[in-house]
């Protein structure tokens, strides 16, 4: 998300893409994510060395993940799938109607993502 973001969604993400890639590491491989859309377009240090105009957006980011340190969302005790992405038309969908080989999830189920005005994200 945007670093110019309010707090709360800086602290929502940094749970979500911990999530993704602790769910996604890759003990046998010499590193666990792409910096592509292969593993949610992964930024890594580069994010916490972001400024610009002046303001330190890259200390914001910094204080999300501190205060986020070692939490994870889970589903019957394993890291989730943590997908996320920039934008949805204005409705998101299940995860199996998404990727034909993904199995059904109950917490990736599709749902309306609107504004408060009824805009569409």
């Amino acid at each position: 998300v945007p670093s110019s973001w309010p707090y709360d969604a800086l602290y929502a993400q940094a749970v979500a893409a911990r999530t993704y890639a602790v769910k996604f590491m890759k003990p046998q491989n010499t590193f666990d994510l792409y910096d592509s859309v292969q593993s949610q377009v992964y930024i890594g240090v580069d994010k916490i060395n972001e400024t610009s105009g002046g303001t330190n957006w890259g200390a914001r980011w910094a204080k999300a993940v501190a205060d986020t340190k070692g939490q994870v969302i889970t589903y019957s005790g394993a890291p989730i799938a943590a997908y996320y992405f920039s934008s949805c038309g204005g409705h998101t969908e299940n995860v199996e109607l998404a990727w034909p080989n993904a199995s059904p999830q109950p917490y990736l189920k599709g749902a309306e993502d609107r504004n408060s005005s009824g805009k569409a994200y």
